[in-house]
């Protein structure tokens, strides 16, 4: 298998976890890297929304234009997840005061939120899995 190569994991629930986990930390590390460039670049923080959609998009249009495979849910899931990454820390942090290189987390009630929707979508995805590994045995 190749990274650009689908593949949903259908009875594999470690290689789904982990498959998930990688575009979840994919979306942070992508989010934080845009921002750090832009400040670098422009003196201050992106906006939140404009940075979210230029990671969720690009990374859609990578799945649907280069990646080989015809497993359409498998790349709506995968760009969810990058999604998720990407979303938690531009719902939660803003910048404090332009072109200061200080941020504040204003909206940790959505942390705690979103982290019980994304660990019960694990879980199930998961569960559907070890149920699918104990059909095929």
């Amino acid at each position: 298998m190749s990274l650009l190569e689908a593949d949903d994991f259908y009875s594999d629930w470690y290689g789904w976890l982990t498959n998930q986990l990688g575009h979840t930390f994919l979306g942070l590390f992508l989010y934080v890297t845009i921002c750090l460039l832009h400040y670098a670049v422009v003196g201050e923080y992106p906006y939140r929304a404009e940075s979210w959609f230029i990671i969720v998009y690009g990374y859609l249009f990578f799945e649907f234009a280069l990646q080989r495979g015809d497993k359409f849910w498998d790349s709506i899931e995968d760009g969810l997840f990058v999604s998720y990454g990407a979303g938690i820390l531009a719902m939660t942090f803003e910048e404090v005061e332009a072109g200061k290189p200080t941020f504040l987390g204003d909206n940790l009630e959505f942390i705690g939120a979103s982290l019980v929707v994304f660990i019960i979508y694990l879980s199930v995805g998961c569960i559907i899995r070890i149920r699918r590994s104990k059909n095929l045995s």
